[in-house]
């Protein structure tokens, strides 16, 4: 039985095309549990905060030294959704902290404190793994505003027509926020992807802490790539 366990295996190995090891290692959401710990507040989601990056393309994961060494506005990306912009799984953020989202400058990358009570919600009752998220600001969302007047103001800003997805992905966004809010908290609109496509999610203003400043890789070079005019100076 032995020896067919090991044919079966080896057949899995050529099967998986040299990714057998990968796919039967610890699920991803225990390995990252494990290796980050009491270090959660020094990483930001890219993407979804209920998901994780893969660790095998962030060293950082593993390095809970390094992590716990990081000051308190510097932060390791997790995940990969904020990749059209140059930001990959495992770099790491230098941030500054800000009074008011009125000192944001659209296209600024913003740091996000995750609302869990919003995001139960939207997961069936599912908790987040990070505290913090990573989008590219937009606008401040006027409490009376309607979706068309939002539609109207976004076509203006970016000088361009939106796509159909990319207006029912907006309506979708902007009605479950009113639902859940309404119009009792001030909103701030900004952007993510999803599959390389425009995401767009709407967050309470308070939640929106800090504007990333500096990015760097995981061999600690900054990545001057990202245009400057669209950080923080």
């Amino acid at each position: 039985m032995k020896k067919a366990n090991n044919h079966m295996e080896t057949l899995y190995r050529v099967l998986s095309f040299g990714l057998y090891d990968t796919l039967t290692a610890t699920p991803k959401a225990d390995k990252i549990a494990e290796c980050i710990g009491e270090h959660i507040k020094n990483y930001v989601a890219a993407g979804n905060p209920g998901k994780v990056g893969s660790p095998s393309d962030s060293e950082l994961l593993n390095d809970t030294n390094k992590v716990s060494q990081m000051k308190e506005d510097q932060y390791v990306v997790s995940g990969n959704s904020m990749l059209p912009d140059g930001i990959k799984d495992g770099y790491v953020l230098h941030t500054k902290t800000i009074n008011s989202t009125t000192d944001i400058k659209q296209g600024n990358l913003i740091v996000i404190e995750v609302d869990k009570e919003f995001y139960r919600t939207k997961h069936s009752g599912k908790d987040p793994i990070f505290e913090y998220k990573l989008r590219r600001a937009i606008m401040p969302v006027p409490k009376d505003i309607n979706f068309e007047d939002l539609k109207d103001s976004l076509v203006e800003t970016f000088a361009e027509v939106f796509t159909k997805r990319e207006s029912k992905d907006l309506k979708k966004s902007f009605e479950e926020a009113k639902d859940f809010y309404n119009d009792e908290v001030e909103l701030f609109l900004s952007l993510t992807y999803h599959n390389r496509k425009i995401h767009y999610s709407f967050h309470p203003s308070k939640n929106i802490q800090k504007v990333v400043v500096a990015v760097y890789n995981d061999s600690n070079k900054k990545v001057d790539s990202i245009e400057s005019d669209l950080l923080a100076s």
